[in-house]
């Protein structure tokens, strides 16, 4: 059955050692343009989501369960953690199985050379998901990012993995992100390998107050830690690397950049705590919606030398005429100019404010500053850190964002 112009599928059904077999050929998502071939994949979802359900033995997006490795593989002696208590009853609210039809993706290729992308900085796309301002827009980028990410009723196993922490707050963004992907994403996991994700104590101080567990919950991510109205989770479950879930080491290759971007959006965007929208929402209306943000970041004086190989490193120096050319290229004139910097060098950053007629942001919290950036017209980032690189992924992801670049 050829599909459209930009590549072909190929579905053989017969019998295999008693399975039957989906033999899937890589082809790109834009062959499922238009209302025709939207109707093929429809009933091609229909196929392959049908009562007898096979199990895929060769199909690129699904890494078959005996050639994962095994949780053990990184484990050392005495890091199992205490028994756990998972009582579906009690804890987990979604028992009944997703019923969507098996999400073919492509790019796997591009996915496992890079499992930690920027996205590109010039494609915009097509339409945004939501809108960036406005009555209810995070419920609607919340439910528009599960609708691309087929978040359904999924089933929460009592077998667990915990994590350890890699780095800081928006690397562990990554980590979760890689972590849902490799273990709960049921188009992507086969039911045997899928694991509950619960968060251990020493992630409390960054994510307790700081996100919805009622929304993470949709995607089996728990807390060891009490919350009001919710019981604790304790022990149990097997640690995965903070290398292995920094770098995605283990997720199955039907993974693409783009999954990987919406999976970080919607932790963002979709389980941020109703706080901190709250705060953000009381921000953008004083500011209104056409301002531009920059994230002076020195990374602790490394800026220079983490430039290496990613081109110049003119953002590290903050000269106040780069940064009105970059401003510039990205539509800025005379709107309100924030600038968000982590502190480290107001010596370049107070010449830049007073040469931009700017502001400092006042923000307390980095993840107030990670929002507010997220929500401006414009955005200036710096390539060498994770949270412009976050920033720069939601953007671009969730509104088609154009006017945002990192340097």
């Amino acid at each position: 059955m050829v599909v459209g112009r930009a590549g072909f599928l190929i579905v053989l059904v017969g019998s295999v050692v008693g399975f039957e077999c989906y033999s899937l050929v890589r082809f790109e998502e834009s062959s499922f343009s238009g209302s025709k071939n939207r109707a093929l994949r429809d009933l091609l979802g229909t196929i392959l989501s049908g009562s007898k359900k096979p199990e895929p033995l060769s199909a690129p997006d699904v890494l078959n369960a005996s050639s994962r490795p095994s949780f053990n593989d990184s484990l050392g002696p005495g890091r199992d953690v205490h028994p756990v208590n998972l009582s579906k009853r009690s804890f987990f609210s979604n028992n009944r199985p997703l019923a969507s039809p098996l999400r073919i993706l492509a790019d796997e290729k591009e996915a496992a050379a890079c499992p930690i992308c920027v996205p590109d900085q010039n494609i915009e796309d097509t339409a945004a998901l939501c809108p960036r301002w406005g009555p209810d827009h995070w419920l609607k980028c919340r439910e528009a990012l599960a609708d691309k990410l087929l978040l359904g009723n999924i089933t929460c196993p009592q077998a667990c993995v915990t994590l350890e922490r890699f780095g800081r707050f928006n690397n562990n963004i990554l980590q979760l992100a890689n972590t849902i992907m490799t273990f709960v994403n049921p188009n992507l996991v086969t039911a045997a390998m899928r694991r509950s994700i619960v968060l251990d104590g020493f992630w409390k101080p960054d994510w307790g107050a700081k996100f919805d567990f009622d929304q993470l919950a949709r995607v089996c991510v728990f807390p060891s830690w009490n919350i009001s109205g919710r019981p604790r989770v304790v022990g149990g479950c097997k640690r995965v690397t903070g290398v292995e879930s920094y770098y995605g080491q283990n997720i199955p290759l039907g993974s693409t950049r783009a999954l990987k971007n919406q999976m970080i959006s919607w932790i963002l965007v979709g389980a941020v705590s109703r706080t901190n929208r709250r705060e953000i929402d009381a921000q953008l209306a004083k500011l209104g919606h056409d301002f531009s943000t920059l994230h002076a970041r020195f990374l602790e004086g490394s800026c220079i030398a983490r430039h290496t190989g990613k081109g110049t490193a003119d953002i590290c120096h903050l000269k106040p005429q780069f940064v009105e050319s970059e401003m510039k290229k990205l539509g800025h004139s005379e709107q309100v100019f924030v600038v968000c910097t982590d502190r480290q060098r107001q010596d370049l950053v107070n010449p830049l404010i007073a040469h931009m007629h700017g502001t400092l942001s006042t923000n307390s919290a980095p993840l107030l500053d990670l929002f507010l950036m997220i929500h401006s017209k414009r955005f200036l980032g710096n390539k060498a850190s994770t949270m412009s690189a976050n920033i720069q992924r939601v953007r671009t992801t969730v509104f088609g964002d154009v006017s945002g670049a990192l340097k």
